[in-house]
């Protein structure tokens, strides 16, 4: 599993294993494969829980949510935390790579 550096409050790792996968589908109460570009709020909330929570396991959804904040109130903004998210998860393994021709 590939671990992703992502600094909110201070750098934090996080990964998409099977479990960081089935927790978003859980939180979200639909497959990962439906969000396509349909990613608001409540979804990057629980991408980025779930990506923390693989390597944190004391980490709670409200905590996200407080980084998420807390960031965005120090001026930061969304994209970096979305495309820290996107290469994440594509390392995953999950996903194909249809350059990489699904391995």
């Amino acid at each position: 599993m590939k671990i992703t550096t992502i600094t909110l409050d201070k750098p934090r790792s996080i990964a998409y294993g099977t479990r960081a996968l089935k927790l978003i589908e859980r939180e979200l109460g639909r497959p990962l494969s439906s969000l396509g570009t349909n990613v608001g709020v409540t979804e990057v909330s629980a991408l980025l829980y779930a990506g923390l929570a693989q390597l944190d396991h004391d980490i709670t959804p409200d905590a996200v949510d407080d980084l998420i904040d807390a960031h965005l109130d120090g001026g930061g903004v969304i994209q970096p935390i979305a495309d820290a998210v996107s290469e994440a998860i594509a390392a995953s393994g999950w996903f194909a790579n249809p350059t990489a021709g699904g391995k």
